[in-house]
């Protein structure tokens, strides 16, 4: 059975939309921040070498830029550089949090990041003006922690190195919201295995310096971070810290339209406030 012109010329201009839609989606996707584990010193109530567990809960905020390229399934590398205005003006519904619980020189922890980014294409796309974007990213990190040095508590501050080592699952997805585009969905997963450490150092009472470093992969060809912070004790159960953070993802898998990429630096500074207990 034979094709018509006139049908032949709407699957045409139908396969061009979707692989605009996935490019569109695409570009909003990537103003999603990645997570990493926060640095913040925990109240003196979480830090007590009493035999006890003693836990930490740190929601924190991330005033991120980013900067590289993203591909997957088919869409040509998109070079992408985005501000946090940027990122904050599509910014849906963001959820970030993290939670440690020590125990002598023990630990285990956890972060979670969960974000949702809507935005209107200011484009007509067969015919529909302004469709929806919708785009997300899961991000979520297990480690165990080791104390290999700990220093006299000085004011419920203590000087401490922390070895690091555990995994961390990243997901993004990303689609145009019409009903006329079918399958316009794109999304891909990975873990990797991290290693590294973090320390703190008393400056004077109740304040102290802080940071983290840390490499992953097997998931990702090679990711890495490194970020410092200033740290206020306020009380036993409540602290805050405030600090800057790099992170260099580089994810390249597959080839031709199976192809996934995701190459990014993320970089700015962060807030985080702590209630130990």
């Amino acid at each position: 059975m034979s094709v018509t012109g006139g049908d032949e010329g709407r699957r045409t201009r139908a396969a061009k939309t979707r692989g605009l839609a996935a490019m569109l989606a695409l570009a909003a996707l990537t103003a999603v921040p990645a997570a990493a584990q926060t640095a913040g010193a925990p109240p003196a109530a979480a830090t007590a070498d009493d035999g006890h567990w003693h836990y930490v809960f740190t929601p924190y905020l991330w005033t991120m830029s980013q900067k590289g390229e993203a591909s997957f399934k088919g869409i040509p590398p998109q070079p992408i550089e985005m501000s946090f205005s940027d990122i904050w003006n599509n910014l849906d519904f963001p959820a970030l949090g993290a939670f440690e619980a020590h125990n002598g020189r023990w630990g285990v922890a956890t972060d979670l990041m969960y974000m949702n980014l809507g935005a209107k294409v200011p484009v007509s796309v067969l015919g529909q003006p302004e469709p929806s974007i919708d785009a997300r990213q899961f991000t979520f990190e297990a480690t165990a922690l080791y104390r290999v040095y700990r220093g006299a508590p000085r004011e419920g501050m203590r000087s401490y190195v922390d070895l690091v080592a555990g995994a961390r699952y990243n997901k993004v997805r990303a689609g145009l919201q019409t009903s006329l585009i079918p399958d316009t969905e794109r999304s891909f997963d990975w873990v990797d295995g991290v290693i590294g450490a973090r320390s703190q150092l008393p400056l004077a009472k109740k304040v102290a310096i802080g940071g983290r470093a840390d490499i992953a992969g097997f998931g990702s060809d090679l990711t890495w971070q490194a970020h410092a912070d200033l740290r206020v004790q306020l009380s036993q159960h409540w602290a805050l810290g405030a600090g800057y953070r790099y992170i260099d993802t580089d994810y390249d898998k597959g080839t031709g339209a199976d192809r996934k990429l995701w190459s990014m630096v993320n970089k700015g500074p962060y807030l985080a406030i702590q209630i130990g207990w």
